[in-house]
């Protein structure tokens, strides 16, 4: 049977596609494009930033929109699953087509990928710290540095309090390609299944017995599930029968809207995170996020992916880690509340997240090609 992602990936073309969720998963400069993925990165950045944002609240309409606008941790949520499912994707079709799994080269990438954005970022920050007479709490920036931010509590420095989701991934990156190739095929879907129906239980017994406070949430042990997740989707996407799996839906929008709004109703649910009920139904809101990716890479539903794939949805997508890294300083401390402030924050992280993407990710993207055979 074909694979309907390989299949809507052609349809998409194989223009270069440099993006990724903040922090990782995105195919080389020259690979195929998966429909959709742009678009989810530009609403979880989105969610993101809108969280971080000052403002009156009532000014949204409604009570749902309301909260959701101040629960953007989901946005990376929706980074880690897709992040997961891309880089599991990328590691296993390089193994079909080499029968190995080169971590040499997966690390390259990683570097080549990961660090120009964020050591440009932190170099430039800290510069700006130094020239103003404030002193760094250096425990924070070493762990923003080597990307253990998540283990290191916030003082002062909140310009790099969001490498604690930076440092989850890079963390996941760095344990889960060895994993893979460590375990024989037959066993790591059941490896994954495992690990993943482990992790709710886990973070009862770390929560009941005080093994993690509320704070330590971002620690790789609490909240891996979410990467696993797309993991899990990036092997059963090898299974013909599960590809086949929507062939016999007869309304994927209907699907694809249950899953985005289980999704979004899960995220304000109203229980604190060491609750049973939360842990229980963290799994349920990791599934609504799996269906959503699976028609979306698959194309069910056109329209919706035409929306995603416009330019301006697409572009903001392409920048979302640039746009992740730089919006704080915007947000946080560069900016002083005035008349207009929003739209002054808004459109300089906008700005200093194109120049990041330009003028650092794209150059570094096509350098590392030089460190890298071509792919056949």
């Amino acid at each position: 049977m074909e694979d309907p992602l390989v299949r809507n990936m052609e349809r998409a073309g194989t223009a270069s596609s440099s993006t990724t969720l903040p922090q990782g998963g995105t195919p080389a400069s020259g690979e195929a494009r998966m429909p959709g993925l742009d678009g989810i990165r530009a609403f979880a950045i989105l969610w993101v930033f809108i969280t971080h944002l000052r403002f009156d609240r009532t000014l949204l309409p409604g009570s749902f929109l309301q909260e959701l606008s101040m629960e953007g941790l989901d946005g990376v949520t929706l980074f880690f699953v897709v992040s997961g499912f891309l880089i599991t994707t990328l590691l296993l079709r390089e193994e079909e087509s080499t029968q190995r799994i080169g971590l040499r080269a997966y690390f390259i990438r990683r570097g080549f990928r990961i660090l120009p954005a964020s050591l440009t970022y932190l170099a430039t920050l800290l510069a700006v710290l130094l020239a103003t007479g404030t002193r760094p709490q250096w425990p924070e920036w070493i762990g923003s540095l080597l990307f253990f931010r998540n283990l290191v509590p916030t003082n002062q420095d909140y310009v790099t309090g969001h490498f604690w989701s930076l440092s989850v991934e890079e963390q996941f990156y760095f344990l889960w390609p060895p994993i893979l190739v460590l375990t024989s095929r037959r066993f790591r879907l059941p490896l994954t299944l495992l690990l993943i129906l482990a992790a709710p239980i886990w973070r009862y017994i770390a929560w009941k017995n005080h093994l993690a406070a509320y704070s330590e949430t971002g620690r790789l042990d609490m909240m891996y599930d979410s990467l696993l997740m797309g993991a899990l989707l990036a092997q059963l996407q090898r299974l013909p029968r599960f590809r086949a799996l929507l062939d016999s839906v007869p309304l994927p929008g209907v699907l694809l809207a249950m899953g985005c709004f289980g999704f979004l109703a899960l995220s304000i649910r109203m229980l604190p995170p060491g609750n049973l009920g939360f842990l229980a139904t963290t799994p349920v809101q990791l599934l609504c996020a799996l269906v959503i990716l699976k028609i979306l890479i698959e194309d069910r539903c056109p329209a919706v992916n035409r929306v995603l794939e416009s330019s301006p949805v697409s572009w903001l997508g392409r920048i979302s880690y640039s746009l992740y890294l730089w919006h704080v300083p915007f947000v946080y401390t560069w900016i002083p509340d005035f008349p207009g402030h929003l739209l002054v924050r808004v459109i300089l992280s906008l700005a200093a997240a194109w120049i990041s993407y330009r003028f650092i990710e794209q150059p570094m993207l096509r350098l590392r090609q030089r460190f890298l055979k071509p792919s056949h």
